[in-house]
């Protein structure tokens, strides 16, 4: 799916999102999307270790406002577990 395919009121689309991971690291990172459009029902998702890519399916109500709306993403993952901080990027 292109960001700039329509997702039809009452429809269901799938995005392709790729977890880029330093060398030598190779956790689990859990997906959140904290900024959904109205309408939209996108679930958290594991990444993992063994993956660098997963297909996110979402839902959009029949009652959805039309428009373009942003969809952010966030990933989270433990990176030591005695110091759970540090930023990382996750390209959607």
């Amino acid at each position: 799916m292109s960001l700039a395919d329509k997702v039809p009121q009452g429809g269901k689309a799938k995005l392709r999102v790729k977890v880029q991971r330093d060398a030598g690291w190779s956790q689990p990172v859990m997906l959140m999307f904290p900024c959904q459009p109205p309408g939209a029902d996108v679930n958290m998702m594991e990444v993992p270790p063994e993956k660098s890519k997963v297909e996110v399916s979402f839902d959009v109500t029949a009652s959805a406002a039309a428009g373009r709306w942003p969809l952010v993403a966030f990933g989270s993952a433990v990176i030591n577990p005695s110091a759970q901080a540090g930023p990382f990027l996750v390209r959607v």
